[in-house]
């Protein structure tokens, strides 16, 4: 009976969080209207990204793995908060932005480009006029050293 309970606890998925996602008693510490862009960065730390346009947003930007067994790790969560600013830069609000991934199938190795696959005909005929015939210039026979 142990030896079942272990391999049960073996096979358990375990979560691990990447990325920036400040805990939920850091955003309880936040106070708008108040805190400013340097109080927000002291308690949540620097951002993951600010918007590129406007210093208005900030972004801390999350995500979840789950390993179950042996097999790899996979995402299956994201978390993004969103952090704005008033134009003289106090605190205006948060939103938390909350969603499961969604699987998109992929083959790590080859990555398809529409548009490239050749035909049989295009095969065959693609090669007429690439073959030198010996002897003239420019022939594998008119080589150096051949």
């Amino acid at each position: 009976m142990p030896l079942a309970c272990l391999l049960l606890a073996a096979c358990a998925p375990v979560v691990t969080w990447h990325g920036n996602t400040p805990s939920p008693r850091a955003l309880e510490s936040l106070t708008p209207g108040v805190d400013t862009r340097e109080a927000v960065a002291a308690k949540l730390g620097p951002p993951t990204v600010r918007a590129p346009l406007s210093e208005r947003r900030w972004y801390y930007v999350g995500y979840a793995m789950e390993k179950k067994g042996p097999r790899d790790a996979r995402p299956v969560k994201d978390r993004v908060l969103v952090v704005a600013f008033t134009e003289d830069g106090t605190l205006e609000g948060t939103d938390l932005l909350e969603s499961a991934r969604v699987d998109v199938p992929h083959n790590p190795s080859e990555t398809p480009v529409r548009g490239t696959e050749k035909t049989i005909a295009q095969e065959i005929l693609g090669n007429i006029g690439k073959f030198v015939p010996a002897g003239v210039p420019g022939s594998a026979t008119d080589l150096p050293g051949s």
